[in-house]
């Protein structure tokens, strides 16, 4: 037995430090390492004033919008009556709608030529295109005059230019001592004359 207090606490001090050495660092203090996540880097904040453009002056922005000025011409279309501004556009379409009128009439063959070509008789020196296409002259045969259009090239050249019955029946009815006959449909002009000899001789012209 220890017989003064001083012997006691000499045996104790090193059964203390005993027990508190055999705990591991982390028991002791828990929070001596604490794990703390990382922070974004924050963009360090700027004291420049933003760049903005300067607003216009109420006058500067007035003649900005003003409209540019129109040309003399439409200044005075615009001061002519109304019905002059009507007029006058529909007498411009009218002169291009002629324009290209005449423009096909010009392009397309007359219809003497295309009565021909459906005939197959187009390069028929009995049957020949004259006046710019506006008249054609048909030669039959006769009995004197052997070579020239035949009744049935005749009459087919006829029939494309839509002839009609009474005025074919009228050239059929025809006699040498009747002289010169004469005919009119859908704008055709037609004069002819028979003799046996020298067969029917037709002159078609348009109007």
């Amino acid at each position: 037995m220890p017989t003064s207090l001083g012997s006691w606490a000499v045996r104790i001090r090193p059964a203390s430090r005993s027990v508190f050495s055999a705990w591991p660092l982390t028991t002791r203090c828990p929070l001596s390492n604490p794990e703390v996540p990382e922070q974004p880097e924050q963009p360090e904040p700027t004291n420049e004033p933003q760049q903005t453009e300067p607003a216009l002056p109420a006058e500067q922005l007035e003649s900005t919008e003003q409209p540019k000025p129109s040309s003399p011409l439409v200044s005075k279309f615009k001061a002519l009556p109304i019905w002059a501004r009507i007029a006058i556009p529909a007498g411009a379409l009218l002169i291009v709608v002629a324009l290209i009128a005449a423009v096909i009439a010009a392009v397309q063959p007359s219809r003497f030529v295309s009565a021909l070509d459906v005939c197959g008789l187009e390069s028929n020196s009995a049957a020949r295109v004259g006046d710019s296409g506006n008249s054609l002259i048909l030669d039959m045969e006769g009995e004197d005059d052997p070579g020239q259009l035949s009744y049935n090239e005749m009459f087919c050249v006829l029939d494309a230019l839509d002839l009609p019955d009474s005025v074919e029946a009228q050239m059929g009815e025809t006699r040498s001592l009747d002289g010169r006959q004469t005919a009119e449909w859908d704008g055709i002009n037609a004069s002819w004359s028979y003799h046996p000899d020298d067969g029917l001789d037709l002159i078609l012209s348009l109007d």
